[in-house]
């Protein structure tokens, strides 16, 4: 079992879904999503990247320019 903690926003992918980590956010009350759910309560601008390779590094690229404050 992973570590758990207060005051965070447990999100779920649907491999996980009933798994020991899942069940034990849910007793101890703490806010879950499923992941698609999750993505439905962000307000603004949505990006999606997909692909076979360099989601990881694109993903990174895409968060790095939205970080600088002159764009």
């Amino acid at each position: 079992m992973g570590t758990i903690l207060e005051d965070y926003v447990y999100i779920v992918g649907s491999a996980f879904v009933g798994g020991s980590d899942h069940l034990e956010v849910i007793k101890r009350g703490y806010p879950v999503y499923r992941y698609n759910e999750f993505l439905n309560t962000l307000d603004g601008i949505g990006i999606a990247v997909s692909g076979t390779h360099g989601k990881t590094t694109i993903t990174s690229l895409i968060a790095h320019l939205f970080k600088d404050e002159r764009i």
